[in-house]
């Protein structure tokens, strides 16, 4: 292969790698809380904080600002279905903040919703998204029902989930994505101009 020809395929490299640059996506199941009993009032099997639960999971951190009232992080397989574990309270002060531990921009593209302790009413939850700076940029009140919601937060720096409707309410699975760094896509379109530079000047 000569060395034009050599440019030539990296460049339609460079460029399908550029346009095919997607968010890493993964969900945060809530799967590995511990199971011992912090709280002596959490049901056996539970891992329940009292006022400020933190999470992580997969590069993403979850944490709740709840004054004077229990929130929980559970790990028992039973209440509305789901086989792992899943963050429930019955407060509606309690706002659970997404973050990415790295303080990049993420989306968040989906959730699954549902009573703990009452499979016969509708759980109602309120999302409101977040940049940088801290300024609302998206928000969406009152996905109710339970089973899996669709969500179109995307390029945002936080989440902050909060309970609308009363009882026992959960979420679980958050299905996000991570966002490729502004500065890094930069570098790689200036390194193939700087490639389509040098193979143009061969041909002329």
């Amino acid at each position: 292969m000569t060395k034009v020809n050599w440019i030539d395929s990296a460049l339609l490299l460079g460029f399908g790698l550029l346009a095919g640059v997607n968010a890493s996506a993964a969900i945060v199941t809530f799967d590995n809380i511990p199971t011992n009993n912090v709280n002596g009032s959490a049901p056996a099997g539970a891992f329940r904080y009292q006022n400020l639960p933190s999470y992580t999971e997969g590069g993403f951190n979850i944490g709740v600002n709840c004054s004077n009232c229990v929130t929980a992080l559970n790990s028992a397989s039973n209440g509305w279905g789901n086989s792992g574990g899943f963050l429930e309270t019955w407060n509606t002060s309690a706002i659970f903040t997404l973050t990415q531990i790295n303080g990049l921009n993420f989306n968040l593209t989906g959730f699954d919703i549902g009573w703990y302790d009452d499979n016969t009413n509708s759980a109602s939850w309120n999302v409101r998204a977040h940049d940088s700076l801290g300024a609302l940029v998206g928000s969406q009140a009152n996905y109710t029902g339970t089973g899996h919601f669709a969500l179109n937060f995307l390029d945002v720096n936080s989440i902050q989930i909060q309970q609308m409707s009363t009882g026992f309410s959960s979420f679980d699975n958050l299905s996000v994505a991570t966002v490729p760094e502004p500065g890094s896509l930069a570098l790689l379109g200036l390194g193939l101009a700087g490639l389509a530079a040098v193979q143009r000047k061969r041909k002329t």
